[in-house]
């Protein structure tokens, strides 16, 4: 499925909600794949393992578009993560 200009607009605002100003316990894949089936996407292109203090990750779930993500562990163990729609 191909993502609308509107629609990608739309989706980027969701997922810059979840993670704006937030410091997670774990990766919140669970979250940002909701986000991905909710305007249609393949989120099951973001299952995998993610792990590592650091590490960043993309997928094809529009056919026009990808999502990345990209974490960081803090030494509080709690992740800073980045994610946007390309």
């Amino acid at each position: 499925m191909k993502l609308t200009a509107s629609n990608k607009k739309r989706l980027s605002a969701k997922i810059g909600k979840l993670i704006n100003n937030e410091y997670f316990p774990n990766i919140p894949v669970k979250e940002l794949a909701a986000i991905v089936d909710s305007f249609g996407g393949d989120a099951n292109e973001l299952s995998g393992i993610y792990c590592g203090r650091e590490g960043r990750s993309d997928a094809q779930v529009f056919e026009n578009s990808q999502l990345f993500i990209s974490w960081y562990r803090m030494e509080s163990g709690r992740y800073e993560i980045t994610a946007y729609m390309t």
